[in-house]
């Protein structure tokens, strides 16, 4: 059991004692924008951090006294009142969407944010902020708003601190500076400006279509100039075009304009670009931004499909229904064609329900992956010889609901089979998730990190995407795969594919994050009808990753992490293994809590492998000060307890999880980081345990936590987990190599 950290936004600016009160005001133009603004993540956060820092948030119509920071946020067209205030500046606020010193920002979802060079008050700032999305203008106001009050929002990528404008494209594109004053009017200081956007689109414009493109060509695929020859390339290109040829017949749709294909360089790049992470996505200046895979073609037709559709006037409506519109006219899904996915999905209980197909919007507890192929065959059972005529008329709950009946009959038959363990020692470390642009698994510089392992002597890595529950006793949870920065899918299975192509084995181990300062051992609900909706929604969550992990040719997968107060539901975790099998043919474990959470478990004899998260203390919690052989007492105390589990499951056992912060007396209480740091006990209780473990036969593997994917590998000064850079990794590394030399 550890408690986590998701450093989402921090303030810059230290905490001091409160000063009479400052006021930093969001302005909503209407109704609309106010409501988001209240219902936005924000309020709460800033609200708890201004008052420590003197200041009070205020949201709503302006009052008799000017507040010193001031916000106006407007939808655009703006109000002709809100643009009256832009008067003098450089920018147009009368369209649908930003035109700023004479240059046109068409994205959807570009915001911006001016500072208005005439504040209501000598000491005031006033800011007007415009976009064309309300969810998105929300969360840049508040942003906005705390810059004004010199409190920052901490990202990589953040621009100065000192800014006039800032036009923003995608959370790493955007165009800052200040203002220059010429007479009555405001325009652009070229001294001071720094534009991503800019140099986004000459990168773009470097660009070139293949080489033998024909004139004709109804997909035009965009790569630097020196690999417009590779043949590679050259056979997606024509790939591609014959594809939309085919499913634009099916729609039917006649191209004016070919649509643009670009090549990215990596997953980093295309997240720059367009502001997603997938295998190809929109949102840049091409149609569709791609990062090459052969084994991803699928993805590609499904992702042109789409394209297609939006280029028809297709693209509205219930989103899962213009999924299943897309992958009906591509016809395949991660190397099926779609059909042959919808027995093992009846079988596995994972089918949506209608009223989720018809949804409005995507549920963060929906699955791309296991719901897409269900959609298209609600769409091919929909009248209508194409997808305009499928698309005529949103159908029905009745109708949807007797499509997912039939579905659910057709189901296949239950696999039984056993995988055997991994036939080596797994030599692993927790890889932690950088949640960043730059180091998450995505990122092109996670390969950097599995060499500095390597070079140490692991060859296995956990791979850790997480799912959100709000409350413990709650069956409400959502996926963590939504953004760019967050442990997606296309994110998973890149580290998983580059993992093994460094020789690593993946151990694929899906988490829950829960709120409130709980850990998933205390999840348990209050009825029957709660763990019933628990459950329904943990399996769409554990049968999404074992699909993802058998695509990316993981070697183990975990069906759950430390679920102490469910671990003796042994039918309810049979079935769930049941459903893995279904995607998984790898062998499978569990990784249990130490202590009690280990020794009741009731479902040993559904898995392949056992697992166990070995936080076990090696001395009292009052031996702060202790001698090296009362630790080796400990640590033999430890491996006894292990090798019980290992004799009572009857199964190989693995370290899922295992290590020690570099924390004072960190053999106490291992599971906890927060204390002094000292690196020095920190290699003592490594020194200890390792040796102890070293050369067990009902051993399989070990996974230390942690390292990071990203630019975290190194020490922070914290006392935390990582032991990259610490004098506790020369006793990993030297413990990797003999078991590996034993094995």
């Amino acid at each position: 059991m550890k408690r986590a950290f998701l450093g989402l936004l921090l303030l810059a600016a230290p905490a001091r004692a409160a000063e009479p009160a400052k006021t930093l005001a969001l302005r909503p133009a209407n109704g609309e924008i106010e409501a988001r603004l209240q219902a936005s993540r924000w309020p709460g956060f800033v609200r708890e951090r201004l008052a420590a820092q003197g200041w009070r948030l205020e949201i709503g119509p302006r009052g008799e006294r000017p507040a010193d920071v001031e916000v106006e946020v407007a939808t655009l067209p703006a109000p002709s009142g809100l643009a009256a205030l832009a008067a003098g500046l450089p920018v147009e606020l009368g369209g649908a969407r930003v035109t700023f010193a004479g240059r046109p920002y068409p994205k959807a979802g570009t915001v911006a944010a001016f500072r208005l060079p005439r504040p209501v008050c000598p000491a005031c700032q006033r800011w007007l902020v415009v976009g064309d999305d309300p969810e998105e203008l929300a969360d840049f106001a508040f942003e906005t708003a705390l810059r004004g009050a010199g409190l920052q929002r901490r990202r990589s990528s953040s621009p100065p601190p000192d800014i006039d404008y800032q036009i923003r494209e995608s959370p790493w594109l955007e165009r800052t500076g200040l203002w220059r004053r010429t007479g009555e009017f405001w325009g652009v200081d070229a001294a001071a400006e720094h534009d991503q956007i800019a140099r986004r689109d000459a990168e773009f414009a470097r660009l070139v279509v293949v080489e033998g493109t024909p004139a004709d060509t109804w997909v035009r695929l965009l790569v630097p100039p020196e690999r417009s020859r590779g043949a590679a390339l050259i056979a997606l290109a024509r790939t591609l075009d014959t594809s939309a040829r085919t499913m634009a017949a099916r729609i039917p749709l006649a191209l004016e304009t070919p649509l643009t294909v670009a090549l990215e360089p990596d997953h980093e790049t295309q997240g720059r670009n367009t502001g997603d992470v997938d295998a190809a996505v929109p949102g840049g200046p091409a149609d569709l931004h791609l990062v090459w895979r052969p084994e991803d073609l699928d993805a590609y037709r499904v992702a042109l499909a789409e394209a297609l559709l939006a280029r028809a006037g297709l693209g509205s409506g219930p989103p899962w229904l213009r999924a299943g519109v897309a992958l009906w006219l591509a016809g395949d899904w991660y190397g099926r064609p779609y059909r042959d996915w919808l027995p093992r999905l009846a079988a596995a209980e994972v089918l949506p329900t209608a009223a989720e197909l018809l949804a409005t919007e995507v549920q963060q507890d929906s699955s791309r992956p296991l719901w897409t192929p269900v959609a298209a065959a609600w769409v091919e059972r929909l009248p209508g010889a194409n997808a305009r005529e499928k698309l005529a008329r949103i159908p029905g709950e009745p109708i949807t609901r007797a499509v997912l009946e039939r579905l659910a009959r057709e189901r296949a038959p239950a696999i039984v089979r056993r995988a055997p363990a991994p036939g080596r020692f797994l030599a692993g470390v927790s890889f932690a998730h950088d949640n960043s642009l730059e180091g998450g698994y995505h990122a092109a510089g996670s390969g950097a990190q599995l060499d500095r392992l390597a070079a140490l002597g692991a060859d296995a890595v956990a791979l850790m995407p997480f799912g959100y529950q709000r409350n413990a006793r709650k069956p409400e949870l959502g996926f963590l795969n939504r953004g760019a920065t967050s442990e997606n899918d296309a994110g998973m299975v890149h580290a998983a594919r580059l993992a093994r192509a460094k020789g690593f084995a993946v151990l694929w181990k899906p988490h829950l994050w829960i709120s409130f300062g709980s850990w998933p051992g205390e999840v348990e609900m209050d009825s029957e009808a709660d763990w019933r909706a628990w459950w329904r929604t943990y399996r769409r969550f554990i049968v999404h990753h074992a699909f993802l992990a058998e695509w990316a040719g993981s070697d183990l997968f975990s069906v759950g992490v430390e679920l102490d107060r469910t671990v003796t539901r042994e039918k309810d975790w049979g079935a769930l293994v049941a459903a893995v099998r279904q995607f998984y043919t790898g062998p499978v474990t569990y990784a249990a809590n130490w202590g009690e959470g280990s020794e009741n478990v009731r479902f040993w004899q559904h898995l392949d492998v056992a697992g166990v998260d070995a936080y076990y203390p090696l001395a009292p919690r009052e031996a702060t000060t202790i001698g090296d052989e009362d630790l080796a007492r400990g640590a033999q105390d430890v491996v006894d307890r292990l090798a019980a589990i290992a004799e009572r499951s009857r199964l190989p056992l693995v370290l899922t999880e295992v290590g020690f912060p570099a924390r004072r007396a960190a053999w106490v209480d291992p599971h906890d980081e927060n204390g002094e740091l000292n690196e020095a006990d920190q290699e003592r209780a490594y020194r200890a345990l390792l040796p102890a473990l070293q050369g067990r036969p009902w051993l399989r593997g070990a996974f230390f936590w942690k390292v990071f994917s990203g630019r975290r590998g190194d020490p922070p000064g914290r006392a935390d987990f990582q032991f990259l850079g610490r004098p506790a990794e020369r006793w990993v590394s030297l413990f990797w190599r003999a078991e590996k030399g034993a094995s």
